[in-house]
């Protein structure tokens, strides 16, 4: 049995005793110099965590909104910002501070400073929640006043967010607290930070093993034991010999070898290495808490979906479950403290970046150009040629439909159906002189909105809507948003609203203003190998920005 243990780490080497715990407490405390992490820096230092609170901050700050007049008119909106308010001039960067702030925290303080009258909001800031202290009446249950200590002096606002005290100013406090079931007036201390703490502790610890595993030089924890009876003088050489030696492995590889007598010494490794984690799961499971304490799919916190259409579906879910209510609350505190005081209301616009409607969209625009390019290369070999000099993958099922459709093609140009173009045979009609037979006959179409003028109808009838809830006339001049409507849908709307009395009568004037109207254009003839090099350049363009998206 050995008489005397050395324990090293490659950092330290302790002379220990590890049946006397008493006298030696640090015998199985292996690690040294490990530092302890306070609990506030521990998401700043696990990649995840960070990534997962940044990542949702700036998709809330990325909706986006519209500030209306209380008459239902926009005043100003997020795409567009003109800070028409004069006091907020980055909107999406106090959003953002304020995701931010509700996740570490569930509450989130804005200041609302004034001019020197005290009669117009200045400035509208974003202030750190540590700060601020809430006081509740324990009779009463209700909240007396909120504190704010700045360095050594200490502010006071009432419920209201009005600043009270002797040497209270015009700044005004916005507050907005989230609760839950354990909780009835101040706001709840089971933030999404907690939830996810004890993962991203586990990712952190596991990091800092990692990190002064290899400063020791990738030394396991060892201890050596020396057989036999060991003088004083004998036994502080030893030490001092093993102590040098292990040190200059762990720093600098002095010295890599070491001879001693096996019989005296024994040599033990004892504890994991790096070798010993690489099937550990615990780490991935720390990571997916992370992304479910925080409502994101995993795959968008890894960015690792399977697909687009997937990494789409997934987003439109977690903007559906997580990100909207959470807009909608936030825009509620905004519109009840701040901007219903001033005559304007904000509300949040996230139709307009919903995943799955831009995706149908691409879809449609895909196979449109796809349908254009087969309509205008004249072959079956030339299309195969193109498509593998694009990179374009085409499946088995398609080729085969491709083939066919040139084979029936190629029929038809042989029994004359077709004319050499593939183009069908039209008799031309006779014309009355060469100035008639010149001149671009006029053709009449359908009128095809497009997504900007959709989006301008949507934003005119619920204009409407609301001035017809609110008891006002529908005769009103309306500022167009998104490039304004073409010159006879426009009247047609303008000229019927004033009749409608009833909700469904203003959705009928803009369903008919999109389904009857019909505009003329006269057409362009070009020559069939211009509209083949436009099906061409189309179809690369629109590959080129699928492979940028991905």
């Amino acid at each position: 049995m050995a008489n005397k243990l050395i324990a090293t780490d490659g950092a330290s080497v302790k002379s220990i005793n590890p049946w006397d715990t008493e006298s030696y407490p640090e015998a199985w405390r292996i690690f040294s110099g490990q530092p302890q992490t306070p609990e506030q820096e521990v998401i700043s230092r696990v990649a995840a965590a960070f990534r997962a609170f940044n990542l949702k901050a700036n998709t809330v700050a990325s909706v986006p909104f519209t500030l209306f007049t209380k008459n239902g008119d926009e005043f100003d909106n997020s795409n567009e910002w003109g800070n028409k308010v004069k006091f907020l001039p980055n909107p999406q960067e106090l959003l953002r501070l304020d995701t931010l702030s509700l996740m570490s925290s569930n509450t989130f303080y804005n200041l609302v400073t004034s001019d020197v009258l005290g009669f117009r909001p200045k400035g509208l800031y974003n202030a750190i929640y540590s700060s601020f202290n809430p006081y509740a009446n324990t009779a009463t249950a209700q909240l007396e006043y909120v504190e704010r200590k700045i360095g050594t002096s200490i502010e006071r606002y009432n419920p209201e967010g009005v600043q009270i005290g002797l040497n209270a100013s015009k700044t005004r406090l916005i507050r907005a607290w989230r609760l839950d079931e354990t909780t009835e007036v101040l706001p709840s201390r089971n933030t999404e930070a907690k939830a996810i703490m004890s993962s991203a502790g586990i990712i952190a610890n596991q990091d800092t093993w990692v990190e002064y595993f290899y400063r020791r030089g990738g030394i396991k924890a060892t201890l050596i034991g020396m057989k036999g009876l060991i003088n004083t003088d004998t036994k502080e050489e030893a030490e001092k010999g093993w102590s040098n030696w292990l040190k200059g492995i762990g720093k600098y590889f002095g010295r890599p070898a070491r001879i001693y007598n096996t019989e005296a010494i024994d040599v033990k490794p004892i504890g994991a290495g790096v070798d010993d984690m690489k099937d550990n799961k615990i780490y991935e499971q720390a990571i997916a808490n992370i992304a479910m304490g925080t409502g994101m799919p995993l795959s968008l916190l890894l960015a690792n979906s399977a697909n687009y259409a997937t990494a789409q579906e997934e987003k439109a879910t977690w903007y559906e479950s997580d990100i909207i209510p959470l807009c909608r609350w936030i825009a509620f505190e905004y519109n009840r403290q701040l901007w219903e005081p001033l005559g304007y209301y904000m509300q949040f616009q996230p139709q307009t970046l919903d995943p799955n409607q831009q995706d149908e969209t691409e879809k449609a625009s895909a196979v449109n150009q796809y349908m254009d390019l087969i309509a205008k290369v004249p072959t079956y070999d030339l299309f195969v040629g193109l498509t593998d000099t694009m990179g374009i993958e085409v499946s088995d099922t398609l080729l085969k439909a491709v083939e066919k459709y040139y084979s029936n093609k190629q029929s038809k140009m042989e029994t004359g159906e077709l004319g050499p173009d593939g183009q069908p045979i039209e008799v031309q009609p006779v014309v009355a002189d060469k100035e008639s037979e010149d001149k671009p006959k006029e053709v009449t179409a359908k009128w095809i909105p497009t997504l900007d003028q959709l989006e301008e109808l949507r934003v005119y009838r619920e204009v409407a809507l609301r001035r017809l809830k609110k008891g006002d006339s529908l005769d009103f001049e309306y500022l167009p948003h998104k490039g304004g409507l073409p010159a006879d849908v426009f009247s047609t709307i303008k000229a019927d609203l004033p009749t409608c009395t009833t909700p469904e009568m203003v959705k009928s004037v803009f369903e008919k203003a999109q389904g009857v109207t019909e505009m003329l254009f006269f057409p362009q003839v070009k020559s069939d190998a211009e509209k083949l090099a436009e099906s061409i350049n189309r179809l690369a363009d629109s590959m080129t920005h699928k492979e940028s998206d991905k």
